[in-house]
């Protein structure tokens, strides 16, 4: 359901008129928009007509798919992909886990719009971790793909649109960017100091992972964290 509200302001010496626009899906707010008008008659028409578009797109658009929030749809996908021969790798994972502890996870995934996604990429941003432009650009990458096939695998209304139109503003902003090569190399006794950790952690009594193994072998061909922890220690000399 969707309302309006509009409050009458004083701003200087003219009077203005603040109107918002919010709608309710099973009593959480999916939708809000406000704007300011320097008339009554401007304010009750924009407010109007922005009602009329939000009730004539839910009825196109919900016909004949599932409304949920888009945390739920994160869960159900992860769920579906688990059970495929094409499970979530340990980054989408993780990155998932993450995006379901913001907002956004809160929001109905149909009427997610693309301030949202910029919203979320700049709570990211000022989060405890401080995550880099190419970090936050695999958020956005994973939100996208479950938005763009949650409809046709899931059942589920949702598009990926919001993502696209949001990518000007990210970049802009530089909250999202490509990744770049790292160049940062051991120096001095690092190595050194990083084999005397992990062997510190090999001997705790509950640590069956070769730590030590995994940092020499990354090191050694430059493979990626889950290629070498797939790799079968066995089968090596």
């Amino acid at each position: 359901m969707a309302f309006y509200s509009i409050n009458k302001r004083l701003r200087g010496e003219r009077t203005v008129y603040s109107t918002s626009v919010k709608q309710k899906n099973k009593g959480k707010i999916v939708f809000s928009k406000s704007k300011t008008f320097t008339s009554r008659s401007s304010a009750l028409k924009w407010a109007r007509g922005l009602i009329s578009q939000l009730e004539a797109d839910e009825t196109n658009l919900t016909a004949g798919y599932r409304e949920v929030t888009f945390g739920d749809l994160i869960v159900e996908y992860e769920k579906y992909k688990a059970k495929s021969n094409r499970p979530l790798g340990r980054t989408a994972s993780f990155t998932y886990r993450i995006i379901r502890n913001y907002p956004i996870s809160q929001l109905i995934a149909s009427k997610i719009k693309s301030h949202d996604i910029v919203h979320y990429c700049t709570a990211r941003k000022e989060s405890d971790s401080q995550p880099g432009p190419a970090t936050i650009a695999i958020d956005v990458s994973v939100i996208r793909k479950v938005l763009r096939i949650g409809k046709s695998l899931l059942g589920v209304n949702c598009t990926q649109q919001p993502v696209v139109e949001a990518y000007q503003a990210l970049y802009d902003l530089k909250l999202i960017a490509r990744s770049t090569t790292r160049k940062r190399r051991l120096e001095g006794n690092e190595y050194d100091r990083l084999l005397a950790f992990f062997e510190q952690k090999e001997k705790h009594r509950s640590t069956v992972i070769p730590y030590r193994a995994i940092f020499k072998t990354s090191l050694a061909t430059c493979l990626r964290i889950s290629e070498v922890t797939s790799a079968y220690f066995g089968e090596s000399d």
